[in-house]
């Protein structure tokens, strides 16, 4: 697949680089910071008196690239934590089923599969007012399992506000929707299986994404185009990955229906032609029955009998050595 840059080329155009589209993501994301701290601000009837309160804004981390791949021309590498908000759901405690919380809907990691959210075993707990807007899930949120199959991952496409989520998932909302959140879920998934960047678990330990790792997270960042053109294709060749897995499911069904057709026709004696010449079997099992019968009826032989069947045995002569022997035994 020809990268952005070498289509525009191509086609005489310009277009915006993942550089430049890095530097206007930092930008709004510095943006969205300062919003909120107004909010709060002024949600607690305090005014600010000067600009002092803009540098506790912490700039993003830039990931250790050291051991990464070249990336192709037009592209960049970045952290997640400098393209997405990243945040840790509430934690599960008796008192969120404490009198006068609102007992909402919310996602655990068992709701969590690979490109989809199981909705069949949904769990209510207990939010504050305040809580609702930290820790909702809105339309086109990535949420990722931060303990279990680590990184196991997908993208929330149901009505924005319905569910809410507990500590053992991040929420991962990209900054002014400048990142798709299905490539940053490609991103996590070719990590995890490859084992890469997110390291396979050992059988003696159990892995997690801490907070703090996944805000390092290295994410190869193209231009927006170029994202759209990557999860479009990604998505169609996983498409023809999932029909040929059913295909093979169906013709798996079908292949053990004739594997038991073909057994019961052969006990009914219809998978072959069949010779009237042949005995039947009724008159084969009368043959047999009838020998089993005369099998127990003769009488055994007695001892005696068995006995006067068998060869005399005559005693051997004694040697001349074994003869002296005796008579000094009887002496």
């Amino acid at each position: 697949m020809p990268t952005e840059a070498e289509l525009t080329r191509a086609e005489g155009r310009s277009y915006e680089s993942a550089d430049q589209l890095l530097q206007r993501i930092l930008q709004s994301r510095r943006a969205e910071w300062e919003a909120e701290q107004l909010a709060a601000m002024q949600a607690a009837g305090k005014a600010p008196k000067d600009d002092k309160w803009k540098s506790k804004y912490r700039e993003s981390v830039k990931p250790d690239t050291s051991e990464l791949p070249e990336l192709p021309e037009g592209w960049v590498w970045s952290s997640l934590g400098a393209i997405a908000g990243v945040q840790l759901g509430k934690m599960l405690s008796p008192k969120a089923y404490e009198d006068g919380l609102l007992q909402l809907p919310y996602l655990r990691n068992e709701n969590i599969r690979w490109g989809w959210i199981n909705f069949d075993d949904i769990k209510k707990m207990g939010f504050k007012k305040h809580e609702l807007e930290r820790y909702s899930i809105e339309l086109y949120d990535l949420i990722v399992c931060e303990g279990g199959e680590a990184g196991r991952c997908a993208v929330y496409t149901g009505v924005a506000g319905q569910f809410m989520y507990q500590k053992a998932l991040h929420r991962v909302r990209p900054v002014g929707h400048l990142v798709i959140p299905y490539f940053i879920q490609f991103c996590i998934q070719h990590y995890v299986h490859s084992g890469t960047v997110i390291p396979k678990p050992s059988e003696t330990t159990i892995q997690h994404l801490p907070l703090e790792k996944m805000q390092i997270l290295p994410i190869p960042l193209p231009p927006l185009d170029e994202q759209h053109r990557i999860v479009a294709e990604v998505e169609r060749r996983l498409s023809v990955i999932d029909e040929l897995e059913a295909t093979i499911a169906t013709n798996l069904k079908r292949a053990d229906r004739l594997r038991q057709a073909i057994l019961k026709r052969a006990f009914e004696g219809n998978l072959v032609p069949q010779d009237p010449t042949d005995e039947p079997a009724s008159v084969l099992l009368a043959r047999i029955r009838a020998e089993h019968e005369q099998a127990r009826e003769k009488p055994k032989a007695t001892p005696q009998q068995t006995n006067a069947h068998k060869p005399s045995v005559q005693p051997k002569a004694a040697t001349p050595v074994q003869g002296e022997l005796a008579l000094e035994f009887r002496e």
